[in-house]
């Protein structure tokens, strides 16, 4: 490890088939994962928190002045100085963190309620199948 704090973590951007796939970032929190292929792994600031990043990267205005920026046909790459040269406005690190932990919760619920809904599909398959067998 190079000694950084871990919760400042790198973010990987892979290429994509399209300009508009190449810019989703995601975060590594964990110490000691390495990442391979074709990538670009970009490492967080002490005030920018990484969390927030890999949101902006994919779904704020950066993900599309990056999306611009994107070069090839069959597979789309990104070079770093373009990463470098799109701006990235922020809040304080403890409004990028209140909003992480937003989204973090929102991605938790929609999880959750897609496993009910899941559920209850099951049940009603189950209920459907148990009447149609008796039935015969």
């Amino acid at each position: 490890m190079d000694g950084h704090d871990p919760k400042c973590a790198n973010l990987r951007a892979l290429p994509g088939e399209t300009a508009e796939d190449i810019s989703i970032a995601s975060v590594v929190e964990k110490p000691g994962i390495i990442l391979g292929g074709d990538l670009n792994v970009i490492t967080s600031s002490a005030d920018i928190d990484p969390v927030f990043l890999a949101l902006e990267l994919s779904y704020g205005k950066p993900h599309f002045d990056l999306a611009k920026r994107a070069q090839g046909k069959s597979v789309v790459h990104i070079h770093n100085e373009d990463i470098a040269n799109v701006f990235f406005g922020h809040p304080n690190i403890a409004e990028q963190r209140r909003i992480g932990a937003f989204f973090d919760r929102l991605d938790s619920l929609i999880t959750l309620h897609q496993r009910k809904y899941c559920g209850v599909v099951s049940w009603m398959l189950g209920v459907a199948l148990v009447r149609l067998s008796s039935e015969k």
